[in-house]
């Protein structure tokens, strides 16, 4: 499965015709279902992507590098919340 940005845009064009239809709700219901079709097309496609060989040994070549950005990023967002005010 490969990513088609001409599928993708028909998708996004249906469900933004269909969401925002003022007409009969099996559009809108239409329109919804595409875009869940789309994303499920999405992150099937990130899926296989991040699947194969080259993909897995650079994840495992960076993997400290990043979990440790990971942590960096999470823990500043945790200190911002506990210093917060509001």
């Amino acid at each position: 499965m490969s990513f088609d940005l001409h599928h993708l845009l028909l998708v996004f064009t249906a469900y933004i015709v269909g969401a925002a239809s003022p007409g009969p709700s099996n559009m809108r219901i239409m329109g919804v279902a595409m875009h869940r079709l789309e994303h499920h097309y999405f992150f099937c496609s990130y899926a296989i992507v991040f699947s194969t060989a080259p993909m897995i040994r650079g994840y495992r070549r960076a993997r400290r590098w990043i979990e440790g950005t990971l942590a960096l990023v999470f823990g500043a967002a945790g200190l911002k919340l506990l210093f917060s005010r509001t």
